[in-house]
């Protein structure tokens, strides 16, 4: 991963700052919508800002397609972007597929290599990085990709530095992701989306289908979870989206 004193946050986009004050009137201004209307709908708008959400599920049960998602839809608003990806696991042909603009995209890039052995130093790095992204206040989203690691792994991180992600976000225009196998550390008033691979595809689905990778292979229903805090329609039941995905 890069040294963390060579960090440079890009230019001050004023353009952030009138689209998060833009919609006030028509929906809540501290939401972020996910570019995915059918999402939106379970997300009560979209994302809050200001707090950290989770995306979770194990692999191939589309975290890359909703991330990927989500991202493009920020930076079709004009907000630049920022990717903690300490595994090296993104794929920029992949976002752009999806209509991210890379143009926007800041991608701190660890060595990847699957799963770390030092999975301690990894992510203390990661979360130094993300800490710096969310200071620097000009970011629509920042999301830390920690989904190569495994639940164990995971659990290894002190309460203490998600708190610490908590106050930083806390009142800003940031929506904070961390992308996981299993939730983590969603904060008071952050959300939990919840997916897996659809073991039946047909009625029932909802939503759009989002454009295919580059590159990809056929595409599969992915069943998605959400649960929202404070509820706006909170279930435990699996809601069905068709649509492509990318392999994770």
């Amino acid at each position: 991963m890069p040294t963390i004193s060579r960090f440079h946050p890009p230019i001050p986009d004023r353009r952030l700052e009138q689209t998060t004050s833009v919609a006030c009137g028509q929906r809540p201004c501290d939401l972020a919508d996910s570019g995915h209307p059918g999402l939106d709908e379970l997300l009560g708008g979209g994302f809050a800002r200001g707090q950290l959400s989770e995306i979770v599920g194990p692999r191939s049960s589309t975290r890359t397609g909703v991330l990927a998602t989500v991202l493009a839809a920020a930076t079709g608003r004009g907000e630049v972007v920022a990717l903690i990806d300490p595994g090296d696991q993104f794929m920029p042909t992949s976002g752009a597929a999806f209509g991210l603009d890379l143009s926007r995209l800041l991608w701190v890039r660890g060595e990847g290599g699957g799963q770390a052995r030092g999975v301690s130093p990894t992510i203390a790095r990661a979360l130094t990085a993300l800490e710096l992204v969310i200071d620097a206040g000009e970011f629509g989203v920042a999301v830390l990709d920690l989904s190569h690691l495994s639940v164990s792994q995971m659990r290894q991180v002190p309460a203490t530095a998600w708190s610490r992600l908590f106050r930083r976000l806390a009142g800003g225009k940031t929506s904070g992701l961390l992308l996981g196998p299993e939730p983590t550390a969603r904060s008071a008033e952050g959300q939990v989306v919840v997916l897996r691979a659809s073991a039946n595809a047909g009625a029932g689905d909802v939503g759009r289908a989002g454009p295919p990778e580059v590159g990809a292979r056929p595409a599969h229903d992915a069943v998605w979870e959400i649960r929202v805090v404070p509820a706006h329609r909170s279930s435990d039941a699996f809601v069905t989206f068709r649509g492509q995905r990318a392999d994770a």
